[in-house]
């Protein structure tokens, strides 16, 4: 098999083990909720109610519209506490979410026997905390930010809402919107100005849309623009602690992915060149990669010309072709 051959077995494979770890992410959320319902059964068959509230409170919150039973199973223990408000409320709940459950009429005779020991009608609303996170957590999500460098921003009020043991239906609108904005977040800070060749953004800006991103995918499955968003990202992570081999892998594993990857597209194409670069790569690889980055920069501005012609210098520095990478570099400086 030729080099070139195991190279493209190599990044082939990768891709196939990186979909894998990004399926497994998906599965392990459904996973989760139902370990902790059935954690939850355990303990309120051994009478433990108050576990039970919380381990069913995991599940919802790993999954709040698929861990339907939770929200029943959850009801049920409230009222063994002598918790009725909460446990009408659960009751509600499974049946806005599963209105055509088998057990329907046994749900509701239960629920109706839980309202005749309410010594109030009002509805039950949550603790003060939840209602405080709550509150901050929805101007975090309509203003922003989502992910800031220290922590904070609306994932850090997000984690503060859970751990009120927070577990409503609502949850499920407020991952998707905090997911879709630490989306906005990565791709407006990863993608590069017109004729930039990549984001100005140093190891620990890297960093950052790789949190951001990871942390999206804790939320709901990436899709395929998140995917190679975090591959570049990663890669640009890696080229700036210097281990060039690894970047060369991810960019590669970006690049396959162009079409998703839209405007980030030119991020991953230069960092790939520039970790070939740098890793000693052979030379008709260094070679494809930087007339891959020409096919983008190679009409665009004088800025963009510059660049390439920089990577141009380092490829004949790499073959000992020093006149001629003096050459180079002294006709960008005479600009």
């Amino acid at each position: 098999m030729s080099e070139r051959s195991i190279g493209l077995f190599r990044c082939s494979l990768q891709a196939l083990l990186a979909f894998a770890v990004l399926l497994s992410a998906w599965v392990a959320r459904a996973q989760d909720a139902n370990t902790y319902l059935k954690l939850g059964n355990d303990l309120y068959n051994d009478g433990k109610y108050g576990d039970a509230v919380a381990a069913y409170t995991k599940a919802i919150q790993a999954s709040p519209q698929g861990a339907v039973r939770a929200y029943l199973n959850r009801a049920r223990a409230h009222n063994k506490l002598e918790q009725y408000p909460e446990s009408v409320q659960y009751y509600q709940w499974y049946l806005e979410l599963a209105p055509d459950a088998d057990d329907l009429k046994k749900v509701k005779a239960e629920m109706k026997r839980v309202q005749k020991k309410l010594r109030s009608e009002e509805p039950w609303l949550g603790t003060e905390s939840q209602r405080t996170a709550l509150s901050q957590l929805d101007s975090a999500l309509e203003s922003g930010p989502f992910l800031t460098a220290q922590g904070g921003g609306a994932a850090a009020i997000y984690d503060v809402l859970l751990r009120t043991d927070y577990a409503t239906p609502k949850l499920a609108l407020i991952q998707s919107t905090l997911y879709a904005g630490l989306m906005k977040e990565a791709l407006s800070s990863a993608t590069p100005a017109e004729d930039a060749p990549t984001a100005r953004l140093d190891r620990a800006g890297w960093l950052l849309q790789v949190e951001r991103l990871e942390r999206a995918q804790t939320l709901l499955p990436l899709e395929a623009n998140g995917e190679a968003l975090l591959l570049t990202a990663r890669g640009w992570e890696a080229l700036l602690r210097s281990d060039y081999a690894r970047a060369a892998e991810l960019f590669e594993l970006a690049v396959r992915q162009r079409e998703a990857l839209s405007s980030a597209v030119p991020s991953a194409l230069w960092g790939r060149a520039l970790a070939l670069l740098y890793s000693a790569a052979p030379t008709d690889e260094i070679e494809r990669a930087i007339d891959d980055v020409e096919g983008v920069f190679g009409g665009g501005s004088s800025s963009a010309r510059d660049a390439l012609l920089l990577l141009e210098a380092k490829a004949l520095q790499n073959e000992g072709k020093f006149g001629e990478a003096a050459a180079l570099v002294a006709s960008i400086r005479s600009k």
